[in-house]
């Protein structure tokens, strides 16, 4: 017997979340862009009381985002982010030599082009966002599938649903 189950995202087996997770390439300190992303957010966020919510028909609730309470709201991590966590790891007779070119090497960019990678981790729920982020932002990967331009810039998230190759007879 063969079990398939489909998931939208890797960090969705990884840590039980229901997050995306985008790396875009940016000269925007994160700061700037978690700003820049606080006001695309609030565009989209409903302010009013939860009897207000329950009064809305389904098409004025769509007009806004929301949390599915699991991936939070949004982290944004950087070269830097990662370098200085794998860093505190390492002993600290040994901290000289855990170089931010040490821990490149798994990349093929230079540590000049790593540092204006960005990843941005947020919440699946806040769908406007994610198109706002796709359609704005220079998204180079995703974790979850995606279609890119001639560039290799991601210009589109595929869901399961859309998958061409997914196909439901095959799953139990």
């Amino acid at each position: 017997m063969q079990i398939s189950i489909r998931v939208q995202s890797s960090s969705d087996i990884i840590t039980n979340s229901s997050s995306e997770v985008f790396t875009i390439y940016s000269d925007k300190s994160k700061g700037q862009l978690l700003k820049l992303l606080e006001q695309v957010h609030d565009q989209f966020d409903y302010n009013g009381s939860w009897e207000d919510w329950n009064r809305l028909t389904p098409e004025e609730k769509a007009k806004y985002d929301h949390m599915t309470g699991m991936g939070g709201w949004i982290e944004i991590k950087t070269f830097d982010d990662y370098y200085q966590e794998y860093l505190s790891k390492v002993p600290d007779s040994k901290k000289y030599l855990y170089t931010k070119e040490v821990h490149s090497i798994f990349y093929e960019e230079t540590v000049e082009e790593l540092e204006k990678r960005i990843d941005i981790i947020i919440d699946e729920g806040y769908t406007r966002i994610i198109d706002w982020i796709i359609k704005n932002l220079y998204v180079i990967d995703a974790d979850s599938e995606v279609i890119r331009n001639k560039d290799g810039r991601v210009v589109k998230l595929v869901k399961w649903e859309e998958d061409a190759s997914y196909n439901p007879d095959s799953v139990i």
